[in-house]
């Protein structure tokens, strides 16, 4: 496949072209797929026994019959993941809406990773972009959200100082502990870790894109949502780790909090399987 161009600097992308990048994204995931399909069999399956054959005093059978057979799983699972998206409703709309376009035919090549920049579209309509529909918690706001989540919530601990303005709040998840202030530069929360190690980093990196910062309530829902981070398997692929070995760190709401649930209901995503 030819080399494809990243998105470089600052992008700033409208909330209206968000959407459009979102399914060249998908469309630009989806040829990728068929790219690794394609090049299994004379890669990953043949490259190994060629070796053999040329070198076979050097080849070792065990070695071999593994890497046979880690090839022919990660095509299994290549292959059912291109099928659920292939099958999804949201492609099939997409292929829809394109042909009834009527547009040319375009190339074999993409001149942008579209992927890279839905991850910046994303970021950027979450958090760069004025929003007046959203607005950051008033600190009696933020009190009455608080007190509501700590005495429903039992998944997480909470930790404020006795002071006027409440901050900043400590967050206990699964063992981890983060930490919330509010900054009145940027108008929302700011999200800190405090146990070492790389997975509290990333839980706190994807919520630093998220728009539930601007509400503590839903900020303190959607840390909830991490308290089975290290057993909650993908909703998509249905695995705990994805190619990078890095388990589903994407949450998103699928009910919304009410007092039955308040929390409201969460799925789990890997990064390349969130929708």
């Amino acid at each position: 496949m030819a080399t494809i161009m990243e998105p470089t600097g600052d992008v700033m992308v409208h909330p209206e072209d968000a959407a459009v990048i979102e399914q060249l994204a998908k469309l630009q995931q989806m040829h990728q797929q068929i790219h690794d399909l394609r090049s299994l069999l004379p890669n990953a399956l043949l490259g190994p026994a060629r070796e053999s054959i040329i070198q076979p005093r050097g080849s070792n059978p065990s070695h071999f019959a593994v890497s046979v057979m880690k090839a022919a799983n990660d095509g299994v699972k290549g292959i059912q993941s291109f099928k659920q998206d292939w099958q999804a409703p949201e492609t099939r709309q997409l292929f829809r809406d394109a042909n009834a376009a009527n547009t040319t035919q375009g190339s074999d090549t993409w001149h942008m990773d579209y992927r890279s920049l839905a991850t910046t579209a994303t970021r950027t309509t979450n958090t760069d972009l004025p929003r007046e529909d959203i607005q950051v918690d008033t600190i009696e706001e933020a009190k009455i959200a608080f007190e509501s989540f700590k005495q429903n919530e039992r998944k997480i601990k909470l930790q404020a100082p006795d002071s006027p303005d409440m901050f900043p709040i400590d967050v206990e998840v699964n063992r981890m502990h983060f930490r919330l202030d509010r900054d009145e530069t940027s108008n929302t929360y700011t999200i800190e870790p405090v146990t070492g190690g790389s997975l509290p980093q990333q839980i706190a990196d994807q919520l630093t894109q998220e728009k539930s910062r601007k509400k503590l309530g839903k900020l303190l829902a959607h840390f909830e949502a991490y308290h089975a981070i290290r057993l909650r398997k993908c909703d998509k692929c249905r695995s705990l780790l994805d190619s990078d070995l890095k388990l589903p760190l994407v949450r998103k709401l699928t009910t919304e909090r009410s007092s039955e649930n308040p929390a409201g209901r969460w799925a789990a995503y890997h990064m390349a399987c969130s929708p």
